[in-house]
C-alpha cells in the first residue's frame, strides 16, 4: 500500500481498501409495491451507486414478521420494516422497534 505524508495528518494511505460488503434486509408489503416501487425504483439504483451493498427485499404476513422480531430479542432478522400507523404505534409502545426522532 502506498502512503502519503500530509502535514496536517500523520501517515495516510493513498488508497483505502474496498469497503466490506453490507447487506440490508427490508421487510415490506408483498407484491408490486415491494417489487416495483422499492425494488426497481429504490433498491436497484442504490445498489448500483453503492458497490458492495446488497438490499434484500422480503414481504409476507405482518404477524409473522412481528413474531420473528420479538423472538429475536434485539437481534432482528430485518434492518428496516414498513408498518402502517396502528402497527407502528404498537411497535413503538412495546419497544420492539427503534424509531428515530425527526
Amino acid at each position: 500500500m502506498l502512503w502519503l505524508w500530509c502535514s496536517a495528518f500523520s501517515w495516510l494511505p493513498a488508497s483505502l481498501p474496498p469497503p466490506e460488503p453490507v447487506k440490508l434486509v427490508d421487510w415490506g408489503y408483498t407484491g408490486d409495491i415491494q417489487t416495483n416501487l422499492f425494488g426497481e425504483k429504490l433498491a436497484k439504483p442504490f445498489m448500483a451507486a453503492n458497490p458492495g451493498v446488497t438490499i434484500e427485499l422480503l414481504g409476507g404476513v405482518t404477524e409473522d414478521a412481528i413474531a420473528q422480531i420479538k423472538a429475536a430479542q434485539g437481534a432482528s432478522p430485518y434492518d428496516t420494516i414498513l408498518l402502517g400507523e396502528p402497527r407502528f404505534l404498537q411497535a413503538k409502545n412495546e419497544g420492539w422497534i427503534f424509531a428515530p426522532h425527526r
